[in-house]
């Protein structure tokens, strides 16, 4: 326990991870914005397992689940921003395919809280019919 607690100390350290957080991250309330504004320049992607997805995600989105981003990576627009989410705040898929797009030069942002949040907003939410 003692490490962690030297490791927090280090402020610089602490300084450049929250600056690349808020740099690579967008809360709901944004990506509400962005959607309205300038939708052209973004695709939002749900990580989520289909079953999950076609009960319930993002309009705007589209679903590629975590195990599949490696064999549909290159059917993402390369023009754009992908704004990817989980199912919530303590879910790292979202995390996880944001890394796996950022390691592949695709520019990305991960959603905030994912869908969960998304839905505590009270912000749109669709199904897709089977």
């Amino acid at each position: 326990m003692l490490k962690y607690f030297e490791i927090t100390k280090d402020s610089e350290r602490a300084k450049k991870f929250f600056t690349a957080k808020l740099a690579y991250t967008i809360t709901p309330g944004e990506l509400r914005k962005v959607l309205d504004e300038i939708p052209d320049d973004i695709q939002v992607v749900d990580v989520r397992k289909f079953e999950d997805f076609s009960k319930g995600h993002i309009p705007a989105a589209i679903n590629i689940p975590y195990d599949q981003l490696e064999v549909y990576i290159g059917e993402l627009p390369k023009n754009k921003v992908i704004i990817v989410y989980g199912y919530n705040i303590v879910c790292h898929l979202g995390a996880k395919g944001a890394l796996f797009l950022a390691e592949n030069n695709i520019p990305v942002m991960e959603l905030c809280g994912g869908f969960e949040e998304w839905q505590n907003k009270d912000f749109e939410v669709i199904s897709t019919p089977n």
